[in-house]
């Protein structure tokens, strides 16, 4: 038995990229390096409580819409590891 990790690729990570460019009301902030390894690690963290399934939010707060708004991360977009159990 053993479970899986999930970790966002760099096609992942443009993918959130292009994302925010088009929906944050400042892609400026949401997309720098530092930003985007923050988005990239609550997607993996998403991944990792939903097995596999990724959603990326934008709160309605920071969304140029004035509503929240989402990306359903594909599933190309993640690396997993499958880290197998020893007894």
């Amino acid at each position: 038995m053993g479970f899986k990790i999930y970790q966002v690729n760099p096609a992942g990570v443009e993918v959130i990229k292009q994302f925010l460019l088009e929906n944050h009301k400042r892609p400026e902030e949401a997309t720098t390096d530092s930003a985007l390894s923050a988005w990239a690690a609550d997607a993996a963290a998403c991944a990792d409580i939903n097995d596999g399934e990724v959603i990326v939010e934008i709160p309605a707060v920071d969304c140029v819409h004035g509503y929240a708004v989402e990306l359903n991360l594909a599933e190309s977009c993640l690396d997993v590891d499958v880290v197998r159990e020893s007894c």
